[in-house]
Protein backbone atom coordinates (compact mmCIF):
# COMPACT_ATOMS: atom_id res chain seq x y z
CA UNK A 1 0.00 0.00 0.00
CA UNK A 2 2.75 2.19 0.87
CA UNK A 3 4.38 1.36 -1.95
CA UNK A 4 1.76 2.04 -4.48
CA UNK A 5 1.02 5.99 -2.80
CA UNK A 6 4.64 6.62 -3.31
CA UNK A 7 4.35 5.54 -6.99
CA UNK A 8 1.64 7.89 -7.22
CA UNK A 9 2.94 10.75 -5.65
CA UNK A 10 6.11 10.63 -8.04
CA UNK A 11 3.94 10.41 -10.73
CA UNK A 12 1.85 13.41 -10.04
CA UNK A 13 5.59 15.61 -9.33
CA UNK A 14 6.70 14.64 -12.77
CA UNK A 15 3.63 15.53 -14.43
CA UNK A 16 3.59 19.01 -12.69
CA UNK A 17 7.54 19.63 -13.89
CA UNK A 18 6.73 19.02 -17.28
CA UNK A 19 3.70 21.22 -17.53
CA UNK A 20 5.84 24.05 -16.05
CA UNK A 21 8.14 23.89 -18.88
CA UNK A 22 5.29 24.10 -21.16
CA UNK A 23 4.16 27.33 -20.35
CA UNK A 24 5.85 30.88 -21.57
CA UNK A 25 7.43 32.55 -18.75
CA UNK A 26 5.36 35.53 -17.29
CA UNK A 27 5.78 38.93 -19.49
CA UNK A 28 6.80 41.96 -17.57
CA UNK A 29 3.76 44.51 -18.27
CA UNK A 30 6.39 47.00 -19.63
CA UNK A 31 7.24 44.90 -22.75
CA UNK A 32 3.47 45.29 -23.71
CA UNK A 33 3.70 49.25 -24.08
CA UNK A 34 7.26 49.44 -25.36
CA UNK A 35 7.71 51.23 -28.86
CA UNK A 36 9.42 49.39 -31.92
CA UNK A 37 13.09 50.72 -32.12
CA UNK A 38 14.01 52.64 -35.51
CA UNK A 39 16.44 52.27 -37.87
CA UNK A 40 20.06 52.03 -36.00
CA UNK A 41 21.44 55.75 -34.57
CA UNK A 42 17.87 57.53 -35.62
CA UNK A 43 16.33 59.24 -33.21
CA UNK A 44 13.10 59.80 -33.27
CA UNK A 45 11.84 63.78 -33.44
CA UNK A 46 8.91 65.23 -32.31
CA UNK A 47 7.26 67.36 -34.86
CA UNK A 48 5.97 70.93 -33.89
CA UNK A 49 2.40 71.72 -34.72
CA UNK A 50 2.13 75.28 -36.54
CA UNK A 51 0.51 78.24 -35.01
CA UNK A 52 -2.06 79.44 -37.00
CA UNK A 53 -0.74 83.04 -38.63
CA UNK A 54 -3.16 85.99 -37.78
CA UNK A 55 -4.60 86.62 -41.01
CA UNK A 56 -3.72 90.08 -43.12
CA UNK A 57 -5.08 93.23 -42.51
CA UNK A 58 -7.46 94.21 -45.45
CA UNK A 59 -5.94 96.55 -47.44
CA UNK A 60 -6.56 100.07 -47.26
CA UNK A 61 -4.54 101.30 -50.20
CA UNK A 62 -6.41 103.32 -53.44
CA UNK A 63 -5.63 104.06 -57.25
CA UNK A 64 -3.55 107.49 -57.97
CA UNK A 65 -6.35 109.39 -59.49
CA UNK A 66 -2.99 109.93 -62.04
CA UNK A 67 -3.07 105.86 -62.73
CA UNK A 68 -6.87 105.83 -63.84
CA UNK A 69 -7.78 106.04 -67.38
CA UNK A 70 -11.03 107.20 -68.25
CA UNK A 71 -13.06 104.98 -70.06
CA UNK A 72 -13.34 105.48 -74.11
CA UNK A 73 -10.82 108.19 -74.09
CA UNK A 74 -8.32 108.08 -76.81
CA UNK A 75 -4.62 106.94 -76.74
CA UNK A 76 -2.69 109.81 -77.72
CA UNK A 77 -1.23 110.01 -81.36
CA UNK A 78 2.30 110.13 -82.21
CA UNK A 79 3.09 113.41 -83.85
CA UNK A 80 3.04 112.33 -87.80
CA UNK A 81 1.20 109.48 -87.38
CA UNK A 82 -2.55 111.14 -88.53
CA UNK A 83 -1.00 113.06 -91.39
CA UNK A 84 0.65 110.04 -92.73
CA UNK A 85 -2.27 107.61 -92.51
CA UNK A 86 -4.21 110.90 -94.24
CA UNK A 87 -1.58 110.63 -97.13
CA UNK A 88 -1.88 107.14 -97.60
CA UNK A 89 -5.50 106.75 -97.33
CA UNK A 90 -5.66 109.70 -100.01
CA UNK A 91 -2.77 107.89 -102.27
CA UNK A 92 -5.75 105.00 -101.77
CA UNK A 93 -8.80 106.89 -102.78
CA UNK A 94 -6.93 108.11 -106.18
CA UNK A 95 -6.24 104.66 -106.72
CA UNK A 96 -9.63 103.26 -105.88
CA UNK A 97 -11.66 105.67 -107.39
CA UNK A 98 -9.54 105.21 -110.84
CA UNK A 99 -10.71 101.48 -110.55
CA UNK A 100 -13.85 101.65 -109.61
CA UNK A 101 -14.71 104.41 -112.26
CA UNK A 102 -12.63 102.39 -115.29
CA UNK A 103 -11.16 105.69 -115.31
CA UNK A 104 -6.69 106.61 -115.13
CA UNK A 105 -5.54 107.53 -112.04
CA UNK A 106 -4.10 110.89 -113.65
CA UNK A 107 -7.67 112.28 -114.14
CA UNK A 108 -8.30 112.68 -110.30
CA UNK A 109 -7.35 115.36 -108.21
CA UNK A 110 -7.49 116.21 -104.57
CA UNK A 111 -10.08 119.01 -103.57
CA UNK A 112 -10.51 118.00 -99.89
CA UNK A 113 -8.70 115.08 -97.80
CA UNK A 114 -9.36 115.61 -94.14
CA UNK A 115 -9.58 113.37 -91.10
CA UNK A 116 -13.41 113.08 -89.32
CA UNK A 117 -15.05 110.90 -87.30
CA UNK A 118 -18.07 108.92 -88.86
CA UNK A 119 -20.91 108.78 -87.09
CA UNK A 120 -21.52 105.42 -87.91
CA UNK A 121 -20.31 101.77 -88.59
CA UNK A 122 -21.47 102.74 -92.31
CA UNK A 123 -18.82 105.69 -92.68
CA UNK A 124 -21.67 108.04 -92.70
CA UNK A 125 -22.60 105.95 -96.45
CA UNK A 126 -26.31 106.24 -95.68
CA UNK A 127 -28.54 103.58 -97.91
CA UNK A 128 -32.23 103.02 -97.09
CA UNK A 129 -33.23 99.93 -95.94
CA UNK A 130 -29.74 99.06 -94.52
CA UNK A 131 -29.40 99.44 -91.15
CA UNK A 132 -25.83 100.54 -89.26
CA UNK A 133 -24.37 100.45 -85.80
CA UNK A 134 -23.92 104.53 -84.33
CA UNK A 135 -20.88 104.39 -83.35
CA UNK A 136 -17.92 107.04 -83.47
CA UNK A 137 -15.75 105.83 -85.90
CA UNK A 138 -12.51 107.90 -86.76
CA UNK A 139 -11.44 107.74 -90.36
CA UNK A 140 -11.25 109.85 -93.31
CA UNK A 141 -12.93 111.94 -95.68
CA UNK A 142 -11.40 112.68 -99.81
CA UNK A 143 -13.10 114.28 -102.02
CA UNK A 144 -12.24 113.89 -105.72
CA UNK A 145 -12.36 115.82 -109.00
CA UNK A 146 -11.84 114.06 -111.99
CA UNK A 147 -10.99 115.80 -115.36
CA UNK A 148 -14.77 116.92 -116.24
CA UNK A 149 -15.36 118.67 -113.22
CA UNK A 150 -17.31 116.12 -111.85
CA UNK A 151 -16.98 115.34 -107.98
CA UNK A 152 -16.62 111.83 -106.16
CA UNK A 153 -16.42 110.85 -102.69
CA UNK A 154 -14.13 108.20 -100.98
CA UNK A 155 -14.84 107.75 -97.31
CA UNK A 156 -13.10 105.67 -95.22
CA UNK A 157 -12.07 104.68 -91.91
CA UNK A 158 -8.77 104.49 -89.96
CA UNK A 159 -8.28 100.70 -90.45
CA UNK A 160 -8.23 101.19 -94.78
CA UNK A 161 -11.75 100.03 -95.44
CA UNK A 162 -12.93 103.08 -97.87
CA UNK A 163 -16.71 103.13 -99.41
CA UNK A 164 -17.95 105.03 -102.34
CA UNK A 165 -20.29 107.28 -101.27
CA UNK A 166 -22.31 108.44 -104.62
CA UNK A 167 -22.77 112.39 -104.76
CA UNK A 168 -26.71 111.66 -105.04
CA UNK A 169 -29.18 109.26 -104.23
CA UNK A 170 -32.54 108.50 -105.61
CA UNK A 171 -34.67 105.85 -105.23
CA UNK A 172 -37.13 104.42 -107.93
CA UNK A 173 -38.70 101.67 -110.19
CA UNK A 174 -36.56 99.38 -112.89
CA UNK A 175 -38.43 99.77 -115.65
CA UNK A 176 -35.63 97.51 -118.15
CA UNK A 177 -32.39 96.14 -117.38
CA UNK A 178 -30.23 97.03 -120.94
CA UNK A 179 -27.01 95.07 -120.48
CA UNK A 180 -24.63 97.02 -117.73
CA UNK A 181 -27.92 99.50 -118.00
CA UNK A 182 -30.33 100.08 -115.65
CA UNK A 183 -33.87 102.23 -116.08
CA UNK A 184 -35.62 103.33 -113.47
CA UNK A 185 -38.59 105.02 -113.52
CA UNK A 186 -41.05 106.78 -110.64
CA UNK A 187 -37.62 108.62 -109.03
CA UNK A 188 -37.75 109.92 -105.55
CA UNK A 189 -34.97 111.79 -103.86
CA UNK A 190 -32.12 113.62 -104.85
CA UNK A 191 -32.42 114.98 -108.82
CA UNK A 192 -29.30 117.54 -108.99
CA UNK A 193 -26.23 115.31 -110.20
CA UNK A 194 -23.59 116.92 -110.97
CA UNK A 195 -22.95 116.56 -114.80
CA UNK A 196 -26.57 115.09 -115.22
CA UNK A 197 -29.72 117.20 -116.67
CA UNK A 198 -32.37 115.08 -115.32
CA UNK A 199 -35.83 116.50 -115.59
CA UNK A 200 -38.68 115.10 -112.77
CA UNK A 201 -40.67 112.57 -113.96
CA UNK A 202 -38.04 111.21 -116.80
CA UNK A 203 -36.51 107.82 -116.38
CA UNK A 204 -32.98 107.98 -115.86
CA UNK A 205 -30.45 105.39 -117.10
CA UNK A 206 -27.67 104.38 -114.54
CA UNK A 207 -24.69 102.45 -115.65
CA UNK A 208 -22.77 99.58 -114.16
CA UNK A 209 -19.02 100.67 -113.32
CA UNK A 210 -16.21 98.07 -111.97
CA UNK A 211 -16.23 99.02 -108.60
CA UNK A 212 -20.72 99.64 -108.30
CA UNK A 213 -21.63 98.12 -104.91
CA UNK A 214 -25.26 95.79 -105.16
CA UNK A 215 -26.51 94.72 -101.60
CA UNK A 216 -29.24 92.03 -102.42
CA UNK A 217 -28.39 91.42 -105.62
CA UNK A 218 -25.03 90.15 -107.40
CA UNK A 219 -25.83 92.73 -110.77
CA UNK A 220 -28.02 94.26 -112.89
CA UNK A 221 -28.65 91.04 -114.62
CA UNK A 222 -30.40 89.53 -111.29
CA UNK A 223 -32.59 93.03 -111.37
CA UNK A 224 -36.45 92.28 -112.20
CA UNK A 225 -38.30 94.65 -113.62
CA UNK A 226 -40.81 96.71 -110.97
CA UNK A 227 -38.15 95.69 -108.47
CA UNK A 228 -37.74 99.20 -106.18
CA UNK A 229 -34.25 100.09 -105.81
CA UNK A 230 -31.77 103.03 -104.01
CA UNK A 231 -29.08 103.73 -105.55
CA UNK A 232 -25.65 106.38 -104.80
CA UNK A 233 -24.74 107.87 -108.35
CA UNK A 234 -21.70 109.41 -109.44
CA UNK A 235 -21.56 111.20 -112.80
CA UNK A 236 -19.22 109.30 -115.22
CA UNK A 237 -15.71 110.60 -115.33
CA UNK A 238 -15.02 109.57 -118.71
CA UNK A 239 -17.49 111.73 -120.15
CA UNK A 240 -20.96 109.17 -120.83
CA UNK A 241 -24.30 110.51 -120.93
CA UNK A 242 -25.54 108.11 -118.20
CA UNK A 243 -24.28 108.30 -114.40
CA UNK A 244 -22.41 105.73 -112.77
CA UNK A 245 -23.90 103.59 -109.91
CA UNK A 246 -21.53 103.92 -106.77
CA UNK A 247 -24.12 101.45 -105.20
CA UNK A 248 -27.86 100.15 -105.44
CA UNK A 249 -30.10 99.12 -102.75
CA UNK A 250 -33.16 96.41 -103.96
CA UNK A 251 -35.94 97.93 -101.56
CA UNK A 252 -38.52 95.59 -102.30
Amino acid sequence: MLVRFTCLFAAALLLAACASEDEPPPRSPLEDTATPAGPAGSTATPTATPEPSAPAPPSTATASPDATETAGAPASTPAGTEEQQLELATGNAIELMAEWSGAPATDFSVEVAEAVAWPDACLGVAQPGVACATVLTPGFRVVLRDALGGQHRVHANSDGVMRWAGEAVVSGTVVAVEGAAIVLGDLEGDHAIPGIDLVFGDPLTARDAPGSNYIAVAGPSQLAEGARVAVGLDSDPGGGPNPLIAWLVVLE
